[in-house]
């Protein structure tokens, strides 16, 4: 299956020079303040909504209860990035997922070819997916398709595209999971100026392992309500550390960015994250810690008397053109 993605994402876009065509860069951020305290890793984790952004597998190991995620992102210079998502178990083993995410450039002046003032203008970028997965015992396998939207209003330029996303999420031995992902494959956009220009999408390659550790794991045995044969029943933990490691290249990549990240739920009300690549491509060289992808977290989990449950995300993250290099994320999750 791994190699059946890559050979998938590879056709059709080997043609493009070597640091060239990147359009839609956009596409290749984290989304959702968890996945960024982690330093996205998420390939294997995926089990809340903004998972579907990462892995389309991870829909069918979803709760059949609707769970919905808003997500903002303030990035400095007006820039904002923004998402919604939702996502949950149709019918047994079959999930699907729905998500828009946006970055919004705001209002910045354009300027002529011999640099005289001209107006100001806007640059909106959207992308829309639906997912779905089908789950077996042990393994899912998930599918997505993107429209893309990018627009300079104000300009009259705009360009629309589609993408496609393949994923698997499978639990080994109940022991750790694993997830691999290749998004944007087959991506492209075309634009409404009078050349037609259309420009390839940089496809995504993602892999990654998680394994938890229970704090207070308990078991207990019951009988089933068919053979009143007695079974052991395992009761998921409230308190456990999380432990991942992610492989995440983009196309023009030389080499692949491994990301070390960790989730520490010592109570269950409250969560503390945090990730950073150890090894990686720095401006077009591999290095040792290169400090151009990392994050840290918390996650807040009240318990209200309320028909639905509700989780508050909040982390930081590395960001280049921002005054102090950092971003700011903020994300609701609520599971009706």
């Amino acid at each position: 299956m791994i190699a059946l993605l890559a050979i998938i994402g590879h056709t059709d876009l080997n043609s493009q020079n070597y640091y060239g065509g990147y359009s839609e860069s956009w596409l290749s951020r984290n989304i959702g303040a968890r996945p960024l305290a982690m330093g996205g890793v998420y390939s294997a984790i995926v089990n809340e909504p903004n998972g579907i952004f990462y892995n389309p597998a991870g829909s069918s190991f979803m709760s059949d209860v609707p769970s919905f995620a808003t997500s903002v992102s303030s990035m400095g210079l007006n820039r904002t990035f923004a998402s919604l998502a939702w996502a949950q178990e149709i019918i047994p083993q079959f999930g699907l997922g729905f998500g828009i995410n946006n970055l919004n450039s705001g209002s910045f002046l354009s300027r002529s070819i011999n640099g005289a003032p001209v107006r100001d203008v806007n640059n909106n970028q959207i992308s829309a997916l639906l997912a779905a997965s089908y789950r077996l015992e042990f393994i899912s396998m998930g599918a997505s398709v993107k429209y893309l939207n990018n627009s300079l209003s104000g300009a009259n330029i705009s360009s629309t595209g589609i993408a496609f996303d393949l994923g698997v999420k499978m639990n080994v031995a109940d022991l750790f999971s694993f997830g691999v992902a290749m998004n944007n494959i087959g991506g492209s956009m075309k634009w409404n100026t009078s050349s037609q220009i259309s420009e390839n999408i940089p496809y995504t390659l993602r892999t990654g392992v998680a394994v938890e550790f229970g704090l207070n794991e308990e078991t207990k045995v019951a009988r089933t309500t068919i053979t009143g044969e007695e079974q052991t029943v395992v009761i998921p933990p409230t308190q456990y550390i999380l432990l991942g490691m992610d492989a995440v290249m983009n196309q023009f990549d030389k080499t692949p960015s491994w990301i070390v990240g960790t989730e520490v739920v010592f109570h269950e009300f409250f969560a503390l994250r945090g990730g950073l690549s150890i090894y990686g491509d720095n401006e077009g060289k591999p290095e040792f810690l290169p400090m151009n992808n990392w994050g840290a977290g918390i996650s807040l989990r009240p318990q209200l008397d309320m028909d639905f449950l509700m989780q508050i995300d909040y982390s930081v993250s590395k960001e280049f053109i921002t005054t102090d290099r950092i971003a700011h994320h903020l994300t609701l999750i609520i599971e009706l």
